[in-house]
């Protein structure tokens, strides 16, 4: 919808605004009686930058003499052209409207370029050549008949449409959104069709932590975040973003509280804010010892993370933390490649809540130490416990059967 220009100036009589985009206004001769006008987009958001180019059209055109016949629409006419932008342009401009953090806006450039190699394009070309029924159609057919899940279909869908969106945003006289009705809504995965994480077996455990692969001498950070999520479950940023702050004595309780305290923590939902007791098989490895070294040994406030690789050195989350890391790690080492199964460091998780269950720790106990809200509202609401009773559940997780290399490493760490 097009908005007068609400200024005192005599001069604004023909400047509208619409979707805060300028446009220079004037009203044609009468055509059977009908009201018709000529507009034309300035292309600024910028008021004085708006009053300059009606300056130049103006003396160009003295009286505002613009050919009123000229302008007068046919059926063959063509549209008022502009200049055309470059996909790069639109993309740039929507990725920073977006104001992503680095690795997003990374990861949605790649998406971007590779939808649009599949259709024989590239960032460079004009956006008119995007902007064609058929190579939308043929974007969505390659979405349609790639095996991914329903889930990351949206996404590729929704990145069309953002483009197709902030393009009309951009330049609303010459990009329209019409060809949205093409993309069809691609169906959420059900949660019983995705690939569910797996735990690792006792062999797979027993080979992560054998003393011949020598890759946690060099990256005792990896060795811990793997051990917390071993005992504790935590899920991946909160394991890797804790602080020292984090690590507290209750009554002689020594916990790990999980918290919402740096812009980088992304907690997952209440029940994820909780305080655990440390299992007694990860506290004689000597986390807390290490932990105490690390923050003397580097001079680090409460504040600070006790796994510094956490952060990258701009500040932004670095999630390559554990694909480089740990995950690296276990496809080095052959676990990946011989289990069919999806396994990550969400798969520590399942180990922790299996061994869990496995000793006959109640439900509600392990919604306490994993974090999870419970599948009842009598789980969610009811099943507060003590610090104390949540201790003594939490030492029955242990893993005897990695005891011998458990005791290996701790003498390795104790160095570190």
């Amino acid at each position: 919808m097009f908005k007068k220009c609400k200024t005192n100036c005599q001069a604004d009589k023909h400047l509208w605004i619409r979707n805060n985009v300028f446009y220079y206004m004037i009203e044609l001769p009468r055509n059977n009686g009908k009201r018709r006008y000529l507009i034309k987009s300035l292309h600024t958001t910028n008021y004085y930058v708006a009053q300059e180019r009606i300056k130049s059209m103006t003396e160009n055109n003295p009286r505002e003499n613009i050919d009123t016949k000229a302008c007068t629409p046919t059926p063959m006419q063509k549209p008022i052209t502009t200049i055309d932008y470059t996909i790069k342009q639109i993309t740039e401009s929507m990725l920073k409207k977006a104001d992503n953090v680095k690795s997003v806006e990374q990861n949605r450039w790649g998406l971007i370029k590779k939808m649009l190699k599949e259709v024989g394009l590239t960032i460079d070309n004009p956006y008119s050549n995007f902007y064609q029924p058929d190579i939308i159609q043929k974007m969505c057919d390659n979405i349609k008949s790639a095996s991914v899940t329903g889930n990351v279909k949206r996404t590729h869908a929704r990145e069309i449409k953002n483009l197709i969106n902030h393009a009309n945003y951009m330049n609303p006289d010459v990009y329209k959104t019409n060809l949205i009705n093409l993309i069809p809504d691609f169906k959420k995965t059900r949660k019983e069709e995705r690939n569910p994480h797996w735990p690792y077996t006792e062999d797979e455990l027993k080979q992560i932590f054998n003393p011949a692969n020598d890759y946690f001498k060099n990256n005792p950070d990896v060795f811990w975040t793997t051990l917390i999520g071993l005992f504790i479950g935590s899920r991946s940023n909160a394991t890797i973003t804790l602080q020292y702050a984090d690590i507290i004595n209750v009554n002689g309780i020594d916990c790990i509280k999980f918290q919402d305290t740096h812009p980088l923590k992304q907690l997952k939902n209440d029940a994820s804010r909780r305080t655990v007791p440390i299992p007694l098989q990860l506290l004689n490895i000597g986390i807390i010892d290490y932990i105490k070294r690390q923050q003397i040994k580097n001079k680090a406030k409460p504040t600070d993370f006790i796994f510094p690789r956490c952060q990258t050195e701009s500040g932004q989350y670095n999630n390559k933390f554990m694909t480089r890391g740990f995950i690296k790690y276990i496809n080095n080492i052959g676990i990946t490649k011989n289990n069919p199964h999806k396994l990550d460091f969400h798969s520590l998780r399942k180990n922790a809540n299996q061994r869990l269950e496995s000793v006959g720790v109640p439900e509600t106990f392990i919604n306490d130490i994993i974090g999870w809200e419970g599948k009842s509202t009598r789980q969610q609401s009811y099943s507060n416990h003590d610090l104390l009773k949540i201790k003594e559940q939490a030492d029955k997780l242990r893993y005897d059967f990695l005891q011998p290399e458990f005791d290996y490493w701790k003498k390795v760490m104790a160095k570190k």
